[in-house]
């Protein structure tokens, strides 16, 4: 079956939109769900998780203190090769650096993936396949996100 197709199944779905029966199941796109993964091992890259002398300069900081955002930013290196924009690093970077302080610096794995999902909540990536990934800011301020999940922990 092609994409969106299973969905198709249920009956009270199956004259919908792809991604109105997406927001109606509450599933999102695979792109989403790999971006979010993505991110959580990313997480665990520059939180110490994974031993540094396995994967020795894997990712590169951002060390110019003139960045703004957190202190974890990630070098986006050029790339010659249009197929290099696909590698993990590459891919990640942009989406890792624009997340928020309070988000890349959470304690814990758990924490992390419930800060990233209260980030994206209303991300239009979520429900739309087609949608570029946000590498810009979220539909909230980073204090507003901070004061929300304190509350959640």
């Amino acid at each position: 079956m092609f994409k969106g197709e299973h969905t198709k199944l249920i009956p009270t779905l199956k004259d919908l939109e792809y991604e109105q029966r997406l927001k109606k199941l509450k599933l999102p796109t695979l792109k989403y769900r790999r971006m979010r993964g993505d991110m959580i091992e990313a997480y665990k890259l520059t939180s110490g998780i994974y031993d540094h002398e396995a994967l020795p300069n894997l990712l590169t900081y951002n060390t110019t203190s003139a960045t703004r955002g957190h202190n974890k930013k990630l070098t986006i290196q050029r790339c010659n090769k249009n197929i290099r924009s696909n590698f993990f690093t590459q891919r990640i970077a942009p989406i890792w650096n624009s997340l928020p302080s309070s988000v890349v610096n959470a304690p814990t794995i758990q924490t992390f993936e419930s800060r990233l999902d209260k980030y994206w909540t209303n991300s239009e990536m979520k429900y739309n396949y087609r949608a570029k990934a946000d590498t810009g800011t979220g539909t909230e301020t980073s204090q507003q996100i901070t004061e929300d999940l304190s509350i959640v922990e």
